[in-house]
Order: structure tokens, then C-alpha cells, then sequence
């Protein structure tokens, strides 16, 4: 049996919000416990889809002593305030200060959390965190799905688990896993070797339900690495979060994490689509089928008045009237015409 504290500090920021998150925010329940601390955290959490909720059950099965520091979040809105921040924060180092010894730690966390004077926000606490209990002590941490991950989370934390669907339905199956790869690290005491790779683009918002391509295809690549890790000779605990923006992976083993793990991971996104089975030859017509029409006769395509707007800023003029006197002369009719085509 070990000693965990849990704990979590939540907020997704949108830094183009015009109301910042203050202290009485994240105060204030909602939909979500409002600021809880010490023995309060795990009655006030319980029966919530949050993952704090599914790491304190499973850790509650493994017999591990919890250890409550405090959680709380605040609805989606600009900057975190200093003083929210800063009094948060506090709230958990002291709390784990107090409760030394500590065996590990498990945090339920958003991912893109910018406060006024860190844009790092999870970065920022993981690194006090981690200045304070030392390199030995495993800190693991469960992600949104539109985690924002920086370079110093993946330094500071031991490991760090994401959300698999979108919308979100796993949030306390994700606080689950987060809690058995925890219990893992401490059962088997392994060395945990990392790689991260950050990837140049986004997969756009519409195409991130998991309920379609690509993104059901990335995941469902996911589990059956995992399944893999868990067979003789397969690698172990693979965990990866929100592969369209970064790909960490760790990796409990014996040797060292190849340095081309992380590639293989980024290279989900870009690869899903090609994963789909494609037919290899035309399918056969029926007699009554009609022939098809000549290229000649087929109409151009009509392209969008968005995409034609784009193409024309590009050139360096716009398509409305009313300002190309202010970016450029405007250009022959005839140009702007084939917009349309």
C-alpha cells in the first residue's frame, strides 16, 4: 500500500475571452464541485464523470492510501487571474508539504490552462511540484483532450493520460487509467523512459469527433498499441494524448525508449486515412447502367465565396468592394470571375 495524494486544478483558457477566470469562479459549483480541500475532495467527487473521481475509485481497489489535496475548476474563459492562481497553487504545495512522505501523486488537470503571468499554466505547478518532492517521486496526471501540451509538462510529469473520445465521455475512465499506470510504476518500480514529439499542425475542429475519421482511426490505433505492450516481447505502458498537436509516449521498460518512438506516434494523424481499405479495381457496370458523360459536357466546379475571399487575400486584394482601394489596385474582372469556377 502506498501514500497518493490526488488532487486537480482545471481550466480550459481562451485567451481571445473577454472575462477572465477570478478566484470567486473557480469557488463557485457548477455543473462541477466548486473548491474543495483535504477530506472533503473525495466525497464531494463522487458520482461525477471527472476523472478525479475514476483515479480515487481505482486507487481505493489497489488499497492505496489517498492522500486529498484540494481541486476545483472554473467554466472555460479568458486568463486565470494571479490570485486564482496563485492561491491554488499554494493550496496543493502546501498540502504536500503537510502530508510528506508522499509515495506519488495523481492530479486531474485540463491542459490549457494560461494564467496572466505564466502561458504555461500546468507546466508552471508541475514544476513546483516536482521542485519540491524531487526526481524520485512518479507524478502522473490525466489530460483533456484538447490538451495544449508544452515541453515542461512532459519534463515535470512522470506520465500524463488524455481523454480518448470527443465529446467526452471517458473523463473518469481516463482519471482510471492515469490511477493503474500510477500503481503500476509504483508495483513494478521500472525506470519510466519518455519521448515527445510536437507535431506542425492541428487536426481543425470538425474533424476531431471520435466517432469518425480520422480521429476514431488515431485512437483506435492507440489501443491496439496498447493491447500490443501488454503481449511477451511488446512494448509497455505506451500512453499518448491528443495526437494532432503532440505525441508523448512513455515507456516502462528496461532499455530506453527508441528516439523514433515519438514519430511513430505523430505519424497517426497523418496516416489514419491511408489505413482505410481502398477498392482495388472499378466495380462492375450493369447493362442497363447509363454511359458516363463527356468531360466536355461535365460543369466546372463551383468554388466557395470563403475559399475565393482567401485566395484573393493571398494575392494581396480583397474581394470586396469596399476595400480594395485600401490593399491594392483592383485587379482585371476577369481574375476575380474564375473564383467562380
Amino acid at each position: 500500500m502506498a501514500r497518493i495524494a490526488v488532487g486537480g486544478f482545471q481550466h480550459e483558457t481562451n485567451t481571445f475571452a473577454p472575462q477572465r477566470a477570478t478566484w470567486a469562479d473557480f469557488e463557485r459549483a457548477d455543473a462541477w464541485p466548486g473548491f474543495v480541500c483535504g477530506a472533503e475532495v473525495i466525497d464531494a467527487v463522487q458520482g461525477y464523470n471527472i476523472p478525479i473521481a475514476g483515479a480515487v475509485e481505482a486507487l481505493r481497489a489497489r488499497g492505496h492510501e489517498l492522500l486529498p489535496l484540494c481541486w476545483c475548476s472554473a467554466p472555460p474563459s479568458a486568463y486565470v487571474e494571479r490570485e486564482a492562481y496563485e492561491r491554488v497553487a499554494g493550496a496543493i504545495l502546501d498540502d504536500l508539504a503537510v502530508q510528506a512522505p508522499i509515495d506519488g501523486v495523481y492530479l486531474d488537470l485540463h491542459g490549457a490552462m494560461v494564467a496572466e503571468h505564466y502561458e504555461d499554466g500546468e507546466g508552471e505547478l508541475l514544476r513546483r511540484i516536482r521542485a519540491l518532492l524531487g526526481d524520485t517521486v512518479p507524478i502522473v496526471t490525466s489530460l483533456d483532450y484538447h490538451t495544449n501540451m508544452t515541453p515542461e509538462m512532459v519534463r515535470h510529469a512522470s506520465a500524463m493520460v488524455g481523454y480518448r473520445t470527443d465529446p467526452h465521455i471517458d473523463m473518469a475512465a481516463t482519471g482510471g487509467r492515469a490511477a493503474l499506470l500510477l500503481d503500476r510504476l509504483l508495483t513494478e518500480r521500472r525506470p519510466l523512459y519518455k519521448a515527445y514529439r510536437q507535431i506542425d499542425f492541428l487536426i481543425p475542429l470538425v474533424w476531431q469527433c471520435t466517432g469518425a475519421e480520422p480521429a476514431r482511426g488515431i485512437f483506435a490505433l492507440i489501443d491496439e498499441i496498447e493491447r500490443g505492450a501488454n503481449r511477451p516481447g511488446g512494448r509497455r505502458a505506451v500512453r499518448t494524448t491528443r495526437a494532432s498537436s503532440a505525441s508523448p509516449i512513455r515507456r516502462v521498460s528496461r532499455r530506453p525508449t527508441s528516439p523514433n518512438a515519438g514519430r511513430r506516434s505523430s505519424s497517426m494523424a497523418m496516416t489514419a486515412r491511408r489505413r482505410r481499405p481502398r477498392p482495388t479495381t472499378s466495380p462492375p457496370r450493369s447493362a442497363s447502367a447509363k454511359p458516363p458523360l463527356p468531360a466536355s459536357s461535365i460543369p466546372p466546379r463551383r468554388r466557395s465565396p470563403r475559399r475565393c475571399f482567401w485566395r484573393a487575400m493571398r494575392q494581396g486584394r480583397s474581394s470586396s468592394p469596399t476595400s480594395r482601394t485600401t490593399l491594392a489596385p483592383a485587379a482585371p474582372p476577369t481574375r476575380l470571375a474564375s473564383c467562380a469556377r
